[in-house]
């Protein structure tokens, strides 16, 4: 791991605590350690959270895809496709 204990340790607080996603799904992305918590994890984490709380995606799908696909493919699926 490149990242710092501190940069997990926020990682994982955002992700169970704020999100109340599992940590294991951490596991399938561990690329989402090195991303940016103010510009990409924490602003997309919210994103999806209010999708699946709406019933609008499938909870059994992979939470870790929208951290991981650009932004343009990001407003292209998560954001444009629910106006």
């Amino acid at each position: 791991m490149l990242a710092s204990c501190d940069k997990i340790n926020n990682v994982l607080e955002v992700w169970v605590n704020e999100l109340g996603w599992d940590a294991k799904e951490l596991v399938k992305g561990t690329n989402i350690f090195g991303l940016s918590l103010e510009k990409r994890v924490i602003p997309r984490g919210f994103v999806v959270q209010h999708l699946v709380a709406k019933g609008l995606i499938d909870k059994n799908a992979s939470l870790i895809t929208p951290f991981l696909i650009s932004e343009e493919m990001f407003l292209l699926k998560f954001v444009n496709c629910f106006k």
